[in-house]
């Protein structure tokens, strides 16, 4: 199912999945604004659970006014895994879809414990991969004493809003899933690390990590570890 992004498939995603998909989307900050197509300008994968996540970058382009950019990343799941997720989470199904004979869902990744669980164990590791530009991970020590000696980390998605998808691991961490993109440092790091590193402010969650997606000469801040 790894080829469905540069695949045939990916025109069926753009034209006729995505744009409903968007529109409908908790995350998707231009609602109010008349979708005039979505297309996929770059992906790139993470290895999850034996098989790759592909993370898409969407261009949104309205019928008035410049272009948004957000990431999804799209898992293959089982139908009975898919069915699952949906009773708890509805939006995280994109689509039913059958890859190579077999016929599951397609889902957005952040909803999955597999996902969850890879993007603590990727920061905890300081792990990068070049799939389609550079996916860089990285954590503070503590996060990588915690996770080194906690071998059951529990993780759930607590909200999704116009900003981010929160998810929480244990009662400790708590990672902020980016959606909409914009090139360079996300505002929200630089806060969180000035307040917590170069103030040393008590009265607010410091930053322990990040996942970066560098591009060429641009960075795209896809998440921000932190702690509860």
């Amino acid at each position: 199912w790894e080829n469905i992004v540069p695949g045939e498939t990916a025109d069926v995603l753009q034209n006729l999945v995505l744009p409903d998909y968007v529109q409908k989307a908790d995350w998707f900050v231009g609602r109010d604004k008349t979708i005039y197509s979505t297309t996929i300008p770059t992906h790139t994968a993470l290895p999850i659970d034996g098989r790759d996540a592909q993370i898409i970058l969407i261009e949104v382009a309205f019928e008035s006014g410049l272009p948004e950019y957000y990431q999804l990343p799209l898992v293959f799941v089982t139908e009975d895994e898919g069915r699952k997720l949906q009773e708890s989470h509805p939006s995280a199904v994109i689509a039913q879809v059958t890859v190579g004979g077999e016929t599951g869902m397609l889902c957005d990744g952040i909803y999955t414990a597999g996902f969850q669980q890879a993007l603590v164990q990727f920061m905890a590791a300081n792990k990068r991969f070049m799939a389609g530009g550079e996916v860089l991970f990285s954590a503070k020590e503590e996060v990588k004493e915690y996770v080194n000696s906690n071998t059951e980390i529990k993780s759930k998605v607590h909200r999704t809003n116009e900003l981010h998808t929160s998810v929480l691991y244990d009662k400790n961490y708590f990672l902020k899933f980016y959606r909409k993109m914009d090139r360079g440092i996300h505002p929200d790091v630089e806060i969180t690390r000035y307040l917590s590193e170069d103030l040393g402010y008590p009265n607010t969650t410091r930053y322990v990590g990040s996942i970066e997606w560098h591009l060429g000469n641009s960075i795209l801040q896809l998440g921000m570890l932190e702690t509860l």
